[in-house]
Parts: structure tokens; C-alpha cells; sequence
């Protein structure tokens, strides 16, 4: 995709003739978009450290990419699952304000 897509930009992902990849994609892009929605209140009060929205969003979107690989390959650990990624998100928080 290259940036994070606004809510209006799901109306011009093109439709194709697999119906199915074109679900998967708006609804990409609409995750994207709510997620960035998120992000705005804590640029706005200055908790990004100087990154623009886009950019923590899809710092926050490659956590979430790279903590569900780890989760469905089967972790040899017994871990709480909820807590090891609630804590990657806090430390990824806390991180952006340092």
C-alpha cells in the first residue's frame, strides 16, 4: 500500500473479479484507517515522539504483524498470550515518548 489510507480511499481500491480479495483489501484499508483514527489523540497530545500519525501507525501494525507470527507458529513457552502482547503494545507506547 505504501501509506496508511483515510476512510475515503476504501471507496478507491478498485474491484476486481475475485470478490473475496477485494473484501480482504477494503477491509485492510479500513482497519488501517481506523486504526490511524486511534493514533490521532496521541499526536495531538504529544505522545509520539515526534513521529507523525503514519508513521507510529504502522510501527503499531508491524508489532501486531510480527506478535501473531510469532503467536501461530506455536510458542514453546508457557506464556499468558494476552499479557505478552498487551505488554509489547505499552513497551511500543512507552517507547514513543522517550
Amino acid at each position: 500500500m505504501g501509506r496508511v489510507l483515510e476512510p475515503h480511499r476504501v471507496d478507491a481500491i478498485p474491484v476486481t473479479d475475485d470478490p473475496g480479495s477485494d473484501l480482504v483489501q477494503a477491509t485492510a484499508a479500513e482497519a488501517l484507517s481506523a486504526l490511524t483514527r486511534r493514533f490521532e489523540p496521541l499526536a495531538a497530545a504529544g505522545l509520539l515522539g515526534g513521529r507523525s500519525v503514519p508513521e507510529a501507525v504502522l510501527a503499531f501494525h508491524g508489532l501486531c504483524e510480527g506478535m501473531a507470527v510469532v503467536e501461530l507458529r506455536g510458542v514453546p513457552f508457557d506464556v499468558d498470550h494476552e499479557r505478552l502482547w498487551r505488554d509489547a503494545f505499552q513497551a511500543l507506547l512507552t517507547g514513543f515518548t522517550a
